[in-house]
């Protein structure tokens, strides 16, 4: 990791790779990421992607569409009625 760390800090300050190419968008964002990077890699116990809490918030998205468009179905209805 150290060695890794210190070749992206050399071709971060080297003038031959271009802020804007790849390479220097992949070293700039890798940089920016590191200590994040180094606690995931420090802590076995961490999971590496967040899927459990986005499957979580996708059902509170879905039951929350269906709850809508079920109280939009009854709104009509009702107002059917009174027309």
């Amino acid at each position: 990791m150290n060695d890794l760390h210190d070749w992206l800090l050399q071709m971060n300050g080297d003038r031959r790779v271009l802020p804007k190419s790849s390479l220097g968008k992949a070293v700039r964002y890798a940089l920016n990421q590191w200590d994040e990077l180094s606690v995931l890699l420090g802590d076995g116990a961490i999971p590496i992607d967040n899927n459990a809490t986005e499957n979580e918030l996708r059902r509170l998205t879905i039951g929350r569409k269906n709850w809508l468009t079920t109280q939009q179905r009854r709104v009509r209805r009702r107002e059917a009625r009174v027309a």
